[in-house]
């Protein structure tokens, strides 16, 4: 994996892959991750052709603060607007010795299928805390498994929560860590992922 000091722009930083090592977790705001997240931008294929992809952390109780219960839902690209959505559920739970690094485990019959995934990057605010200007955002990690290509999200809080002009300076700056981030991005390999 590839390391190199933080790649800021005017008002966010990014990480490579494997990077934060923070033992304490006091870097990663656990709790304010919590709640939906819209998946308005991806590297990976199994969002192509789907749209109102949606990722939704809870917390579970008597486990870990960093121990989350996640459900994805997302539509086909020609389903109608309002069509009951597609979902997989899981739980994430925070790899030793890592801070904003997890293993996804399946519910039900996914319960054999593990995954990897791990926070590069977010702007995200407490419910304490006062309005900011710049949109809450997460970018994440896949690393590949038998079924998927590692890949890249760009999350937002709300659909249209990220201007186009934000993506791309996130993009531009995922791909100025260098490495496999920066290849995944390489010649349009971001793409928009639809919101009815």
């Amino acid at each position: 994996m590839d390391s190199k000091t933080p790649e800021a722009s005017s008002s966010f930083e990014l990480y490579s892959p494997g990077e934060w090592k923070d033992t304490k977790g006091t870097g990663v705001p656990y709790a304010d991750l919590l709640g939906s997240w819209h998946v308005i931008a991806s590297t990976l294929p199994l969002w192509k052709g789907k749209k109102n992809v949606v990722i939704s952390y809870a917390a579970i109780p008597n486990e870990p603060a960093t121990t989350l219960d996640d459900v994805v839902s997302y539509n086909k690209v020609g389903d109608a607007a309002g069509k009951s959505p597609s979902t997989v559920k899981g739980i994430d739970r925070l790899e030793e010795g890592t801070a904003g690094a997890w293993k996804w485990r399946g519910k039900g019959l996914l319960t054999p299928i593990t995954s990897r995934w791990q926070l590069l990057g977010f702007n995200v605010r407490s419910a304490s805390s006062e309005a900011q200007e710049e949109p809450e955002w997460v970018v994440t990690y896949f690393a590949s498994t038998l079924f998927t290509p590692a890949g890249l999200d760009i999350y937002a809080r709300t659909a249209r929560g990220v201007p186009d002009e934000m993506v791309e300076k996130l993009t531009k700056s995922i791909e100025g860590l260098g490495g496999e981030v920066a290849k995944l991005c390489k010649d349009g390999g971001m793409f928009r992922v639809p919101h009815d």
